[in-house]
């Protein structure tokens, strides 16, 4: 589930590269965007997220060229229920990313 906290309405079929422009617009500064899903982490003292960017340097760029990933605050049972990508720069024209997000089991 998406919850829009903008001023702008979007719908989107599903999550994938394309969510880092709304209407043909560059997402950049100041956007973030909260996926429900439980994040892997590297390791039990780490906040680093795992995910896999296949592509990388062949087609696509790396995310955190652009963003930073996180999981959200501990939630009251001691863990994280959510992943956070935090935009710090624009995306610019012809970049492609590609970041996979694996289930936490």
């Amino acid at each position: 589930q998406l919850t829009n906290l903008g001023d702008d309405a979007f719908t989107t079929p599903w999550y994938s590269h394309h969510f880092f422009t709304c209407d043909d617009k560059p997402v950049g500064d100041g956007y973030n965007l909260q996926l429900g899903l439980k994040p892997v982490l590297s390791s039990l003292n780490d906040t680093t997220v795992s995910y896999e960017e296949s592509g990388v340097g062949i087609w696509s760029t790396p995310l955190e060229n652009y963003a930073h990933v996180s999981p959200t605050a501990l939630d009251q049972d001691g863990t994280y229920d959510a992943i956070q990508i935090q935009m710090y720069k624009e995306i610019e024209d012809g970049i492609k990313i590609k970041a996979e997000f694996p289930k936490c089991n």
